[in-house]
C-alpha cells in the first residue's frame, strides 16, 4: 500500500499517499485519489497543456457512461429512486442481491479483502462492511460525488469512520497489486465502463488466482422494452447495454476467466447476473444445476416478455418548471394514492435525469472547443499548468 506523507504550509495541511515508485497521490477527508492521472513525481507538480487537453477529450468521450455520475445530482438521486427503478428491468433488489453476494463470497473471501467496484452511493459496500465477514472492504468509484455520498451514508448509519476505505480510481487502471483481492463486486456497473474490456482484464489481474471470485450485474439491450440507438456500441453519449449473455461471457473469457468458472443468467426482462471463479470449482450455488433446464426456461420466458407490446402508460399532468414542482403537481389518473405517489416519483426522476443529460449535452461543444484550443497552445510550446 502507498505510504502516507504529510506536508504543512502554515494552516493548510496536505496529505498524500506515496507509491514505491515515488508517485504522490492526494488524499482528502472523503477518499484517497488514486487515478493514474492524479499521480505526481514531485510535490506541487503540475500537468502540461497537452495532458489537460487529453483529459478534456476523455471527459467528452465518456460524458454519459462516466461523467454524468460525477454530478452531485446523481449522488443525491441514486438511492431516491434511480437504483430502485432497475427492478423494472429484472434486478432482484439490493437485499436479495446482497444475500446472493454474501453466499457466493463465502468461504473463499471470509477474513480476506473485498472490493466493491463502481460502488455508487455504497448500497452494497455498507452491507458488506456491516457483515464483519472480511478483514477489509474497499469501495472504489470514478465519481467523486458517489464516494462522498457513500461516506455520508456510511457515517449516518453508524459505521466507524476508521473502517471506511474509499478510493477514487479507474477500473481500467486499478491501483492494486496482482492477486491481492479475494472477491470483487460490481453492481449495475459494466454498462457504465467506457473500457469494459480493459476493466475486466484488470479485475482478473487483481483477483487471487487460487480462489478469487467476481460477482456483477448489468443490463441487456431492451431491458426496458426499448432498443435505444447506440446502446450496443457504447460511446460517449450512451450506456453499453449488451446484446446477449454470450457476449458478456466472451468478454470474460477474453479477460482471462476460465470458461468453466463462469455462470451467467438472466433475470426478468434484461438484468444479467454474472458469477465467475478462479482456481477451479463451480460458480453456481449447490443444487442449481448451472445452465439447467430451469435457467433455459427463464430465458425463454424473458425473451417472450421482451417481444410483447408494453402495456399502456397512465398519463400524468406534471409541471415542467423543476423536479420539486413535478413532485408537488402530479395529478395521476388513478384514484390509488400509493400509485399516484409512485407515478409522480417516477416522472420526477425522469425529469431530473433529463436535466443532467441536458447539462452534459450543452457543455459538450464547449469542452471540444477548449480541448482544441489547449492543443493549439501546446503545439506552440509545452508548459506546466497548475
Amino acid at each position: 500500500a502507498p505510504r502516507p506523507e504529510f506536508s504543512i504550509y502554515g494552516p493548510p495541511r496536505r496529505e498524500s499517499r506515496v507509491s514505491e515508485a515515488g508517485m504522490r497521490y492526494p488524499v482528502n477527508r472523503d477518499y484517497v485519489e488514486l487515478l493514474a492521472s492524479s499521480g505526481r513525481t514531485a510535490e506541487g507538480g503540475g500537468i502540461t497543456l497537452a495532458q489537460f487537453a487529453d483529459e478534456l477529450r476523455d471527459a467528452f468521450a465518456t460524458r454519459t457512461q462516466t461523467q454524468m455520475f460525477r454530478s452531485p445530482v446523481l449522488g443525491f438521486l441514486y438511492e431516491r429512486g434511480w437504483r430502485q427503478n432497475f427492478n423494472n428491468a429484472g434486478f432482484p433488489g439490493i437485499e436479495k442481491e446482497f444475500a446472493e453476494v454474501s453466499d457466493f463470497f463465502s468461504p473463499s473471501a471470509s477474513g480476506g479483502v473485498v472490493v466493491d467496484m463502481s460502488c455508487g452511493s455504497g448500497l452494497m459496500y455498507r452491507r458488506l462492511l456491516k457483515s464483519r465477514k472480511y478483514a477489509r472492504v474497499i469501495a472504489c468509484d470514478y465519481s467523486e460525488a458517489m464516494l462522498k455520498e457513500t461516506r455520508r451514508r456510511s457515517i449516518q448509519e453508524g459505521l466507524p469512520r476508521a473502517d471506511l476505505e474509499l478510493c477514487r480510481c479507474d477500473v481500467a487502471q486499478l491501483p492494486i497489486r496482482d492477486g491481492a483481492v479475494d472477491a470483487m463486486h460490481a453492481g449495475a456497473a459494466l454498462h457504465s465502463w467506457p473500457r469494459a474490456e480493459a476493466g475486466l482484464r484488470e479485475i482478473r489481474r487483481v483477483l487471487n488466482p487460487d480462489h478469487g471470485r467476481f460477482f456483477a450485474t448489468t443490463f441487456l439491450s431492451g431491458a426496458y422494452g426499448l432498443q435505444m440507438p447506440g446502446q450496443q456500441g457504447g460511446g460517449g453519449g450512451s450506456f453499453r447495454f449488451f446484446k446477449s449473455e454470450m457476449e458478456i461471457k466472451q468478454l470474460l473469457v477474453e479477460a482471462g476467466f476460465p470458461t468453466e468458472g463462469i455462470s451467467i443468467r438472466r433475470e426478468g426482462r434484461g438484468c444479467v447476473v454474472i458469477r465467475a471463479v478462479l482456481g477451479g470449482g463451480s460458480p453456481d450455488p449447490p443444487g442449481s444445476g448451472g445452465s439447467s433446464r430451469l435457467n433455459r426456461a427463464r430465458r425463454a420466458v424473458a425473451d417472450a416478455s421482451s417481444d410483447a407490446p408494453a402495456p399502456p402508460r397512465t398519463r400524468s399532468v406534471v409541471s415542467k418548471t423543476s423536479t420539486a414542482a413535478a413532485i408537488e403537481d402530479v395529478t395521476g389518473a388513478t384514484a390509488d394514492p400509493a400509485a399516484e405517489v409512485e407515478a409522480g416519483a417516477r416522472v420526477a426522476l425522469g425529469e431530473a435525469s433529463a436535466v443532467v443529460s441536458r447539462i452534459v449535452t450543452d457543455t459538450a461543444a464547449a469542452v471540444q472547443d477548449a480541448a482544441g484550443a489547449l492543443s493549439d497552445a501546446a503545439a506552440g510550446g509545452e508548459g506546466g499548468a497548475e
